[in-house]
């Protein structure tokens, strides 16, 4: 069963699915341009690949990414994946003198749901702490 490969998403289709949400999920595309770009939407560490039956879920695509199906959801072949991201970049380790404010403001929000920048703060935590 496929879950979402975009970091901060919690989407699997065993609990949010088409019958219960209206969430589809759509597998890696084969153009080696598109694909890097949504591999670099998951938020995931550079070298992160996908295998061949991970996806992204339809929450992170525009309404205009699908074609006008009657009975499924199929993307264009040139949709990417723009809504529900968040890009985390983590602040330089060697500067232990970085603020609060200063780790939030690395935080980019590219959210439509206006998801609580507390969670963006437990990520940072989460990536300077290692």
């Amino acid at each position: 069963m496929p879950s979402c490969s975009v970091i901060i998403c919690k989407n699997r289709s065993a609990v949010v699915n088409y019958k219960s949400h209206g969430v589809t999920y759509h597998l890696f595309p084969k153009d080696p341009n598109i694909k890097k770009q949504w591999i670099s939407a998951t938020g995931r560490a550079p070298d992160w690949w996908p295998l061949e039956k991970n996806a992204i879920c339809s929450s992170h695509f525009d309404e205009i990414c699908f074609q006008p199906l009657q009975k499924s959801r199929r993307l264009y072949e040139w949709a990417l994946p723009t809504l529900k991201l968040r890009h985390v970049f983590a602040p330089a380790l060697s500067n232990p003198e970085s603020t609060r404010e200063s780790k939030l403001e690395s935080v980019v929000h590219n959210n439509e749901t206006g998801s609580s920048i507390i969670e963006g703060e437990a990520m940072l935590r989460s990536v300077t702490h290692v």
